[in-house]
C-alpha cells in the first residue's frame, strides 16, 4: 500500500488539511508534524516533499524517478537533518542556508528540507533555525518532525503549522505492518509497542529494536526454565550496550512488551506457533498475573537517574519470589 493510501486512511484529519492545502495551492511554508513516533510523521514528510517534485499528479504517484529519489535521500534538493541520529547543531542549520541559497539543481524549483526529532538541536542551532525560518522564501518547504514539540522553542513553533497525528490504534498498525510484509510477531511487537518509539520505516533496522528484540526473545526463554540466565540476558546483553540512548529505549520497549506479553496470556492472544506456546507456557505453570503485577510496578520505578542495574535485580528477585 502506498503512502498516501495510509495516510487517507489512518490520520484523515491529517490527510485532509493537507489535501485542501494542494488542491487550492495554499501550502504553508513550514508544518510541524508532531505526536507520538510511528504515526506515519515520517512517511508523510516524505509524501509531501514527493508531491512537491513529482509529476504524474497533485499528490506524488511514489514510483517515478523522481519519487523514488526522495525517498532513497538522492533528490538534490531534499535535504534531511536527522536528529534521531545525532544531536543538531548550527553549523547542520548554516549549512541546509547556505545550500538553499543557491540556485534549485533539480528541474523541479522546490527545495524541501526535513528535520527529524527536531527537538534535538543545540539552542545555537535552533536560533539559525528561527531566523531561516522568519524570512521564509516561496520555493522552500520546511517540515519539522518531533514528538516533544514542548521541547522545541515556542517561536519556532509560531512559524509553523502544526498537524498532529494521532497514536495509531493496535489494529491500524498492524495492517500497516502487514503491508510491510514482516513476520507476524514483528507485527505485533510494532503494532503493540515499538510504534510509541520509531517510525514505521526505519524501526527494523533501529540499534534500539534489534536489541529489544534479541534481549525479549532470550528473556522469555530462559525466564521459564532458568530464571538466572533471564537475569544474565539483562545485565550483560541489554544493559552492556555503551550507548545509554540505545539502552533506555530498548528496556522502555522490552518492559512495554512484557507488559503486553501477560495481557496476551489473559486475552489468549495468538501471534505466532513460538509466541503462542511460551505463552500457554506461563498460563500453564506460573503466576502471571504476579508476575504482570511486578513489571509494572518496577515500569513505575523507570525515572531520571534510577540504578537501572540494580531495579532489574530488583525484577528479577521478585519474579523468582512469585514464579
Amino acid at each position: 500500500m502506498l503512502n498516501l493510501e495510509r495516510l487517507k486512511n489512518n490520520q484523515p484529519v491529517v490527510y485532509t488539511i493537507l489535501n485542501n492545502s494542494l488542491v487550492n495551492n495554499k501550502l504553508a511554508h513550514a508544518y510541524m508534524l508532531s505526536g507520538i513516533k510511528g504515526s506515519l510523521q515520517t512517511e508523510t514528510a516524505y509524501l509531501l516533499a514527493q508531491s512537491l517534485v513529482c509529476t504524474k499528479g497533485m499528490w506524488a504517484c511514489e514510483v517515478c524517478d523522481d519519487c523514488l529519489r526522495v525517498k532513497n535521500n538522492t533528490y538534490s534538493d531534499v535535504i534531511i537533518i536527522d536528529g534521531s541520529k545525532s544531536i543538531i547543531k548550527k553549523e547542520d542549520v548554516l549549512e541546509l542556508q547556505s545550500q538553499f541559497s543557491m540556485t534549485a539543481f533539480e528541474k523541479s524549483s522546490a527545495k524541501i528540507f526535513i528535520v527529524k526529532d527536531a527537538h534535538n538541536m543545540t539552542v545555537s542551532a535552533a536560533n539559525s533555525l528561527l531566523k531561516f525560518l522568519e524570512e521564509p522564501s516561496n520555493d522552500v518547504l520546511g517540515i519539522l518532525i518531533s514528538d516533544e514539540v514542548t521541547s522545541i522553542l515556542p517561536t519556532i513553533m509560531s512559524r509553523c503549522t502544526e498537524l498532529e497525528f494521532k497514536l495509531l490504534a493496535g489494529d491500524s498498525a498492524l495492517s500497516l505492518m502487514n503491508d510491510l510484509d514482516i513476520s507476524a510477531r514483528e507485527a505485533h511487537y510494532f503494532s503493540q509497542v515499538v510504534s510509541k518509539y520509531l517510525d514505521s520505516d526505519e524501526f527494523l533496522e533501529a540499534e534500539a529494536y534489534l536489541l529489544f528484540k534479541d534481549v525479549f526473545s532470550k528473556f522469555i526463554k530462559t525466564l521459564s526454565y532458568d530464571p538466572d540466565k533471564s537475569s544474565y540476558v539483562l545485565q550483560n546483553i541489554l544493559l552492556k550496550n555503551k550507548d545509554k540512548e540505545v539502552v533506555d529505549m530498548a528496556l522502555n520497549m522490552f518492559l512495554d512488551m512484557l507488559i503486553v506479553f501477560f495481557n496476551d496470556i489473559i486475552i489468549g492472544r495468538e501471534v505466532d506457533e513460538l509466541y503462542t506456546n511460551m505463552c500457554d507456557k506461563f498460563r500453564d505453570d506460573y503466576n502471571y498475573l504476579e508476575l504482570l503485577t511486578e513489571v509494572l510496578a518496577i515500569k513505575a520505578k523507570l525515572v531520571n537517574n534510577v540504578n537501572v542495574p540494580l531495579l532489574m535485580d530488583q525484577l528479577m528477585f521478585n519474579f523468582r519470589r512469585v514464579m
